[in-house]
């Protein structure tokens, strides 16, 4: 902030607020974490058990309305994160945070919550982290460093009406954010319909499969002879980008339902190579490998922006025989398939894998098709009504950044 705003004043940290090392001396219902991109989250809500075990010597209490400063560093947050306890009445948080409440009457503690999410302070941090990361991970910056970063003090009453207009921009987000998993919610139960019964719905003559009921009339096949099924290249020095350069995707392009084309790599090859293993429309790329069970295997159509790219050893190529592509994504992204490859799924280091001979044996259900036509095209509207409102979540994100810049700066007074 280059100029102060008229009325607002330049504070230390520690002016206005007061670090806490409360002790735990009762048994605490909520041990919590901060996570980059969520804020708290219950460890065993979050990682299926607590990692503080029985013992939290090492935790501070925190109460609502407090904060903490997370000082793991993060792709989303290379100076760490600071988040308001808001969820919960009281938690148990690690001692490594730097927690700290308002002691100062002319604090309104959502205004800075709102501050503090801008990363209004990263430059200030950046400056005095020491040394980077430690190895545990946590960045090198002292507490009595933090506690004297300078933030604006603007007058309460207006640092009130920027929090209740920020709020308002997030409860907008959330609304748009509840109607996005009503509607997937309702794609899942349709697909679970419709790979149990077919388009003629309950009471259809149904079989018992290895995979649980299918229609009657449909067949039950493998993966491995319904499409050819290719990897990827695999690098070594050879493939640095020289003179032959060829964007390919990576695991982090490919998401489930779509593929992201934002920030492709290159690689080298030769044109013989890249015939072998360029894109079509109408391909489908599955994930070999993640640190997350639930992400195996999750696939994406490849459409007319991404056709002749190539992609990484981490994953697949599927190329139908006779599939109707839309009906075979609903297929390898449903719940069963899910369920069935963190069942299946090998780890190593931390890394969930499949392999190629483990994908070929995938169960796949096979109607007529017609009816893969017709069953692709619903779940194909059901996936444009979700994408709609992402893409409307995604500007009131984008409302709410422009409102922080403005008002958060006193650029634009309320």
């Amino acid at each position: 902030m280059k100029h102060m705003p008229e009325g607002w004043r330049w504070v230390r940290l520690e002016d206005v607020f007061q670090r806490i090392q409360r002790t735990i001396k009762t048994d605490v219902e909520n041990v919590l974490s901060i996570t980059a991109r969520v804020g708290f989250v219950d460890q065993a809500e979050k990682f299926g058990r607590v990692i503080a075990g029985k013992n939290l010597e090492r935790y501070i209490l925190l109460r609502h309305g407090e904060f903490a400063y997370n000082k793991g560093n993060s792709n989303s947050y290379p100076q760490g994160c600071i988040y308001m306890l808001e969820e919960f009445e009281q938690g148990a948080v690690p001692n490594v945070y730097y927690c700290f409440r308002a002691t100062s009457s002319e604090v309104c503690t959502e205004f800075y919550k709102f501050y503090f999410e801008s990363g209004a302070l990263n430059s200030q941090l950046r400056r005095l982290i020491n040394s980077g990361v430690r190895n545990d991970g946590l960045l090198n910056l002292p507490a009595d460093h933090f506690f004297r970063v300078r933030i604006p003090l603007p007058p309460i009453d207006e640092q009130r009406r920027i929090a209740e207009v920020l709020r308002d921009a997030d409860a907008n987000i959330a609304r748009v954010e509840a109607q996005i998993e009503a509607a997937q919610a309702i794609k899942r139960g349709v697909r679970q319909r419709l790979f149990r019964y077919g388009l003629a719905g309950e009471g259809a003559p149904t079989k018992e499969t290895r995979i649980g009921e299918i229609p009657e009339h449909w067949h039950l096949s493998e993966v491995g002879k319904e499409f050819y099924v290719t990897s990827g290249f695999t690098f070594g020095p050879d493939r640095h980008p020289r003179q032959n350069k060829y964007k390919y995707l990576r695991v982090a392009n490919v998401q489930r339902e779509f593929i992201n084309l934002d920030m492709l790599a290159e690689l080298e090859a030769t044109p013989d190579e890249i015939a072998a293993k360029s894109l079509l429309e109408g391909d489908i790329l599955a994930v070999e490998g993640h640190a997350n069970p639930l992400e195996i295997g999750r696939c994406a159509l490849v459409t007319s922006d991404a056709v002749g790219l190539t992609f990484q050893n981490h994953l697949f190529r599927l190329r139908s025989r006779t599939v109707e592509p839309r009906y075979a994504i609903a297929w390898l992204n449903s719940t069963w398939m899910g369920a069935y490859w963190e069942k299946h799924s090998r780890t190593s280091s931390g890394l969930h894998t499949i392999n190629r001979s483990m994908l070929n044996e995938v169960p796949f259900p096979v109607p007529t098709g017609e009816e893969q036509r017709e069953i692709g095209a619903i779940l194909s509207d059901h996936d444009a009504t979700i994408r709609n409102l992402q893409v409307e979540a995604a500007s009131l994100r984008e409302v709410k950044h422009g409102l922080m810049q403005k008002l958060l700066n006193g650029q634009v007074r309320v």
